[in-house]
């Protein structure tokens, strides 16, 4: 089916449609490079959404080891200004402060996060780790940070569909 897609693709450089299609695809196959030129060209043949920002960012995050760059964190402002409460969007946003060297900035953002997040959900852990270890300072291992980041970003779609249910739930908005 991907390669029957792919082949489309070649011969219809123009359809957003299946660019939109193929991008999450890549990116569940842990093709991350590939998945962030698929959500880019989705953007710029379909236009902007939350959910096309978000992944283009993602993607082009973990392509890049984790990091977030500029373009990635263009995007997930982007996606906040169209949809200020995506929870994903707000949780690589306070990496990016952290990498900046916003260790307070970034806190503040991990807090807030975890206040709208069910007692249940995987990714509470993810996130007490991370305010944990950074409240410890900068005796911390740089390669240890990056590590307990990269257990932020492992969730899986259908936690982080639980997270955006219970928190469009808690704030009053609906999917």
């Amino acid at each position: 089916l991907i390669a029957k897609v792919e082949a489309r693709l070649r011969e219809h450089p123009e359809d957003g449609k299946g660019w939109d299609v193929i991008a999450p695809v890549y990116a569940s196959q842990g093709q991350f490079a590939e998945a962030a030129e698929a959500y880019s060209k989705a953007l710029k043949l379909l236009g902007a959404t939350p959910k096309r920002l978000e992944g283009f960012a993602v993607s082009e995050t973990r392509a890049a080891n984790g990091v977030v760059s500029p373009m990635a964190k263009k995007a997930l402002e982007r996606a906040l200004e169209i949809e200020p409460k995506r929870f994903e969007a707000r949780m690589w946003l306070a990496l990016a402060k952290e990498q900046d060297g916003k260790t307070a900035d970034a806190v503040a953002d991990y807090r807030a996060l975890l206040a709208e997040v069910p007692e249940t959900a995987p990714v509470r852990q993810a996130l007490e780790a991370r305010i944990k270890g950074l409240e410890k300072g900068p005796a911390n291992d740089a390669t240890a940070n990056t590590a307990d980041a990269g257990a932020l970003s492992s969730m899986k779609a259908e936690e982080r569909a639980m997270v955006e249910e219970s928190t469009s739930r808690s704030s009053g908005r609906g999917r």
